[in-house]
C-alpha cells in the first residue's frame, strides 16, 4: 500500500481515543511522526486534513485500540469505561489524586474488558451470583471479618511459611480463583512499555456478584 494513501477515519473517534488513553496531543504527534498541530486538524471535522493508512495505524497502536474503531461515527455505550480511582499502593500518601498513565489507563480498561466477558458468559450460563461479594460492611470487627476470609480461603493460623514468593502468590490466587473470582497478573516481560510502575499502583479490584476481578 503506497505511504500516502489517506484514512477515511472519523475525527471524533480519533479524539475520543486519543482522550481515553490519555495521551496529548504532542505524544500522539511523536507516535505519528507528526506535530501536535497536526493531531488536532485531524481531530477537528472542519479541517478537512487527514491522516495516512500508516499513521493512522500507528495512532491506533498508540492508544491501544483497535484501528477499526477510527471508522465509526461516535463512541458506542460499550466503549466507554468506568473510571477506577483508588488502587493499592507502595505510599498510599504519596498517591493522591493525579491523572494515571497511559500504562495504568490500559491495563484498567484490559481488565474491565475481560470482565465484561467473563460476565457475559457467565449470564449466558446463568451462573448464581457470588454471595460472598459485598457481605463485609465498615461496621464489622476486622478481626471477625479476617477470620472469614481464612475459612473461606481455607487457610489456618498454622498455615506453613514458604521461602519460594511466586509459590506463595500462586498458592493464594488459585485459593481467590477457586471461590469464584478472576485475578490477572501484569509483570514486566516483552511488554515492558506497558508496565504500570508499582509507585502508581500495585493492585486494584473491579466489583461485580457474578465475575469480582482483582489485577495484580
Amino acid at each position: 500500500m503506497p505511504k500516502g494513501v489517506k484514512a477515511p477515519v472519523t475525527p471524533v473517534m480519533l479524539r475520543w481515543a486519543r482522550e481515553l488513553a490519555g495521551c496529548s496531543q504532542e505524544e500522539a504527534g511523536k507516535s505519528a511522526g507528526k506535530d501536535a498541530a497536526a493531531i488536532a486538524a485531524w481531530e477537528s471535522p472542519d479541517s478537512g486534513e487527514l491522516p495516512t493508512v500508516r499513521q493512522a495505524k500507528a495512532l491506533a497502536h498508540a492508544y491501544r485500540v483497535s484501528f477499526a474503531l477510527f471508522y465509526l461515527e461516535r463512541p458506542t455505550p460499550d466503549l466507554e469505561y468506568a473510571p477506577v480511582p483508588e488502587f493499592r499502593r507502595i505510599d498510599p500518601a504519596a498517591g493522591g489524586v493525579h491523572p494515571q498513565s497511559r500504562q495504568l489507563r490500559w491495563m484498567i480498561r484490559q481488565a474491565q474488558e475481560r470482565q465484561a466477558f467473563a460476565i457475559e458468559l457467565l449470564r449466558d450460563d446463568e451462573s448464581s451470583p457470588q454471595e460472598w461479594v459485598g457481605s463485609a460492611s465498615l461496621d464489622e470487627d476486622p478481626e471477625a471479618v479476617g477470620r472469614r476470609i481464612q475459612d473461606a480461603l481455607g487457610v489456618g493460623d498454622d498455615e506453613p511459611e514458604s521461602r519460594n514468593k511466586e509459590q506463595v502468590l500462586e498458592g493464594w490466587v488459585k485459593r481467590v480463583e477457586n471461590l469464584g473470582a478472576f485475578v490477572s497478573r501484569y509483570l514486566p516481560g516483552g511488554h515492558t512499555h506497558w508496565f504500570v510502575k508499582p509507585s502508581e499502583a500495585r493492585g486494584l479490584s473491579l466489583y461485580d456478584t457474578l465475575a469480582p476481578y482483582i489485577v495484580l
